[in-house]
């Protein structure tokens, strides 16, 4: 019994050794304020950690609003939008030009928006102008 006290005791930092009733309740004593203390430093914890959480759900409710403006229903607008997120597979996409109107299909050809795109940028490197086609 006495072992199994010594090492809890200097689990906790508290590594005198009671041979007596009077040391074991003191030694208990100091335990009992040290898991006081630990009980309010984790209601402090959990405390931050909702006020985090009320942030985070604040700020992912943020982008969701910001995201229906800029980008209508996280459907691109346009061929070119799905083009310029990396999509460069020719075939049928779901476009929202706005969010007045309803989704549709349309027939993207990447290969030719890559080519105009690239005659754009050589005829800008080339003639330096920003003029558009």
């Amino acid at each position: 019994m006495k072992i199994l006290l010594f090492q809890l005791f200097t689990t906790f930092g508290l590594a005198e050794i009671c041979s007596d009733f009077d040391c074991f309740n003191d030694q208990l004593a100091k335990l009992n304020e040290k898991v006081e203390n630990l009980e309010s430093e984790n209601l402090e914890k959990a405390n931050t950690i909702i006020k985090m959480d009320n942030k985070i759900t604040n700020l992912e409710n943020d982008v969701l609003e910001l995201e229906k403006i800029v980008r209508p229903g996280k459907i691109p607008a346009s061929c070119e939008e799905y083009f310029n997120r990396g999509t460069i597979e020719n075939g049928k996409y779901k476009i929202k030009p706005n969010t007045e109107i309803n989704p549709f299909f349309v027939d993207c050809d990447f290969r030719d928006l890559f080519s105009k795109k690239s005659l754009i940028f050589i005829r800008k490197i080339i003639f330096k102008t920003s003029k558009k086609w």
